[in-house]
């Protein structure tokens, strides 16, 4: 996740030097989730409001914890890198341009690596399926479209974005092979 956010920011044209401060912020973007119960974070079911509530409260608890030891402006990306550009985003509500350019791009770098990766609740997609949806402002935390570098990244390869080093394997990217129902 943190080298696809740099990644990002690097086709959106930012300067190395903040393009490793995005990496930084992104390696520990969600480390508030460590004062999440456990039976929460890895419930299979779907959560109930109240474990919803308690959840969301990462975003705001991971900023407090990395205060110490990231600059301001990295605080602000962890802190808000679940804000979404209508305002029904966490913790805070932002709204469009409200939210920092960083913390949008570990959005988009977050909803990627969470629609590629497989968790108990659902099977991942192919990453060049969750770059469209990310590029194309489908996933629920894709930006607006300036900070969206996505699409011209995607045209390079769809799960790469370099030749030299891609994201993930094909292999890995797709979903797996459910087996067949046998005797019908």
């Amino acid at each position: 996740m943190a080298e696809l956010a740099g990644r990002l920011a690097a086709a959106a044209g930012w300067p190395p030097a903040r393009v490793g401060l995005l990496r930084e912020a992104a390696l520990v973007h969600d480390v508030g989730k460590i004062g999440i119960p456990d039976a929460i974070l890895l419930k299979s079911a779907p959560l109930l409001p109240e474990e919803v509530t308690v959840v969301r409260e990462h975003a705001a608890l991971g900023a407090k914890m990395v205060e110490d030891v990231l600059s301001d402006e990295q605080v602000a990306w962890v802190g808000a890198h679940h804000e979404r550009c209508d305002g029904r985003g966490y913790p805070a509500g932002l709204h469009g341009a409200e939210i920092p350019d960083g913390a949008a791009l570990l959005a988009v770098a977050d909803a990627w690596d969470v629609m590629t990766a497989s968790r108990s609740y659902s099977l991942p997609v192919a990453p060049d399926i969750a770059m469209r949806e990310c590029a194309e402002g489908r996933a629920p935390s894709s930006p607006p479209p300036r900070w969206t570098p996505c699409a011209r990244w995607r045209r390079r390869a769809p799960w790469t974005a370099s030749s030299r080093r891609p994201l993930v394997s094909r292999a890995r990217g797709r979903p797996p092979r459910r087996p067949r129902a046998r005797g019908r």
